[in-house]
């Protein structure tokens, strides 16, 4: 689907220490596909979360969940940081 790569990572900084999964490089998508793909995760992983531009961000650490999901849908996923 996409030979952008979608980026993702495992943030703390900033959020008082609460863990994050974020993923970026969507912007290709639109908003709308972007909301719908963060609303998919977020019941896939049963976590809060939401889209701030064009970077998708759960609470939580759900890297593995998430890159199955993604790479099943035909993304292509680089893991990045921690």
């Amino acid at each position: 689907m996409s030979a952008i790569p979608v980026v993702m990572r495992r943030e703390t900084k900033a959020r008082a220490g609460r863990e994050v999964t974020t993923l970026a490089g969507l912007a290709h998508l639109g908003d709308a596909k972007v909301r719908a793909l963060a609303s998919d995760l977020k019941k896939l992983c049963a976590a809060g979360g939401g889209v701030d531009g064009a970077t998708i961000v759960l609470q939580g650490d759900h890297r593995d969940r998430v890159q199955a999901e993604l790479e099943k849908r035909g993304f292509t996923v680089k893991r990045a940081g921690g």
